[in-house]
């Protein structure tokens, strides 16, 4: 906590105020009155209410008796440590403000900022509070993305799951390539950078295990060099386009389930996993797998996955290439990769470079930035970690070293992967007979959301919802919960269920109609919503049962 000459005053209400360099926190007449204008002016309804600056107390006091029973307060204050018992931030590096953040802001969140009276002046003398300020803004922009990423892509994520099923029972578990050798692992990304490492990686691809992740795949072959793996995640249409002219056979694809459809069908060979995101996806993926499952930390990068996947893949050195996370030169990729694109519109923002210099960049890549810190952090991997990219933006807590310098250190004699290729009999009868139990328990759930919005649709207040029209609700309710346990319907729910927590929130001042009436949509929209991706769900389901 930083130390600073706070001063101690009275007001003319005989309540204690705070002054800093002759500036009130509070005011010096009636700080309670002033602080009920502040809340009255400054409160909206968030599941999240994000006060900067503490003083004595009194708008926080405030802002905890207006707050919702579904509504949380965190607290950040680097001068005056916080009397209370809700969250607040006790330390201000980098990384305990990204750990913090982390534990307390889901993408879910509806967010509201107040920063308290004269706060502004004091955030200009506090480096601890200007760096919360950017890691939050940052996090707010980051969980945007997340949301947009999810709304526009669930939909195709929940057929690709569905359609990779066929694979589950022949391919192998990501644990098989698990190694506690030391062997150096370097992950090639497709930045600007990648160009001036590849004759490097030429001279020493014998020495190194070699990930390509995601589309860097086309830079690394138009080169003339195979890796060793190649990890996609990816499940747009775009990424396929990627892939949809290549045909591997002499090296593996590390994949999740929801990857789009078209990608594992260009490799001979492939290890599954899943993203932490995806967990809910297990159970239901277990009933037609032949092996284990394990799960990587995601990012919203596929280079994100390889770093994690490295770290598992040796006990030794993981080295980062091509990472620029920033336009080098003011490009987007490196040569060969037909992402390349040079940026001309997308909105900019400075941030520290590799070299402790300023570099452009923006939201995506400063969240792909933070997923990189997350997993160093989280696997305790700074001490093997580095980042080689020699360029672009740095990342925290990686340690900075040119490639030639971790090849000439780690990269001295051969090294080959092992993989595990047992021939597995296709059992395609019993693919078949697990399609034909979902689609038949999918049927008889469609039939309770159905019956659901049926009884919604039978209240006849306006004001209330009737007795008897939430004990069946809760009943059905109840039933639905059940049955899409163990299936991939929850995951296919996640953009149904964050519009349902973020944007049905009544204003400050709603009254009991307006109340009823939000609460009313909002169920009528969580029943029709999941009603029709059950429907669909169900389509593709009897879809891939006459392919058989």
């Amino acid at each position: 906590m930083n130390q600073i000459n706070l001063i101690e005053d009275t007001s003319k209400i005989g309540l204690p105020v705070y002054r800093y360099k002759n500036i009130y926190l509070h005011s010096k007449y009636d700080p309670l009155k002033e602080a009920q204008r502040f809340v009255e002016k400054k409160y909206e309804a968030a599941s999240l209410q994000i006060l900067i600056g503490y003083g004595n107390g009194y708008i926080y006091e405030e802002l905890k008796n207006k707050i919702k029973k579904d509504e949380k307060i965190i607290v950040i204050d680097s001068f005056i440590s916080p009397n209370i018992a809700d969250s607040s931030l006790n330390e201000f590096t980098h990384q305990a403000i990204q750990d913090f953040l982390n534990q307390h802001i889901k993408v879910t969140d509806s967010i509201n900022l107040l920063i308290s009276i004269n706060y502004e002046k004091i955030i200009e003398d506090s480096p601890e509070l200007q760096l919360f300020v950017k890691s939050l803004n940052d996090r707010i922009r980051s969980n945007q993305i997340t949301e947009n990423t999810i709304t526009y892509f669930i939909s195709q994520w929940n057929e690709n799951y569905l359609k990779n099923l066929k694979y589950a029972y022949n391919d192998h578990s990501i644990r098989e390539l698990f190694s506690e050798k030391n062997l150096p692992v370097v992950v090639a990304s497709g930045g600007p950078s990648l160009t001036k490492q590849l004759d490097l990686v030429k001279q020493y691809r014998e020495s190194i295990i070699l990930i390509a992740a995601g589309t860097t795949i086309n830079s690394l072959l138009s080169q003339g060099i195979k890796p060793d793996l190649v990890v996609s995640v990816d499940g747009g249409e775009v990424n396929y386009q990627h892939f949809k002219d290549l045909k591997i056979t002499d090296f593996p694809l590390i994949y999740c389930p929801t990857v789009h459809y078209g990608i594992r069908e260009n490799f001979k060979h492939a290890y599954y996993c899943f993203l932490t995101m995806e967990e809910q996806l297990i159970p239901h993926y277990e009933k037609y797998a032949n092996d284990s499952v394990e799960t990587l930390i995601g990012g919203s990068s596929v280079a994100n996955v390889a770093y994690n996947l490295a770290l598992f893949l040796t006990n030794g050195p993981v080295a980062l290439i091509g990472q620029d996370l920033a336009f080098t030169d003011g490009f987007t990729h490196a040569k060969g990769n037909l992402n390349r694109i040079e940026n001309k519109n997308t909105e900019m923002l400075l941030r520290e470079g590799y070299y402790g210099d300023l570099v452009k960049t923006n939201g995506v890549f400063l969240q792909m930035k933070e997923a990189f810190e997350f997993i160093q952090s989280k696997l305790l991997a700074h001490n093997r970690s580095y980042n080689c990219t020699e360029g672009g933006l740095n990342i925290e807590s990686f340690q900075n070293i040119s490639f030639c310098e971790f090849l000439k250190t780690y990269a001295q004699k051969p090294v080959e992967i092992q993989y595990s290729y047992p021939i597995v009999e296709e059992n395609l009868t019993s693919y078949r007979r697990q399609l034909l139990k979902d689609i038949q328990q999918y049927e008889g759930i469609i039939i309770l959301f159905e019956r659901a919005l049926k009884v919604l649709k039978s209240n006849v207040s306006k004001v209330s919802y009737e007795e008897q029209v939430l004990k069946k609700l809760e009943k059905i309710d109840s039933k639905i919960k059940k049955e899409i346990q163990d299936t991939n319907l929850s995951y296919a729910f996640s953009t149904i269920n964050l519009h349902v927590l973020r944007y049905f929130r009544s204003s400050k001042n709603a009254s009991r109609e307006e109340e009823f009436a939000l609460s009313f949509k909002q169920s009528e929209y969580m029943y029709e919503e999941m009603l029709k991706v059950t429907r669909q769900t169900v389509d593709i389901l009897n879809t891939l049962k006459e392919e058989v």
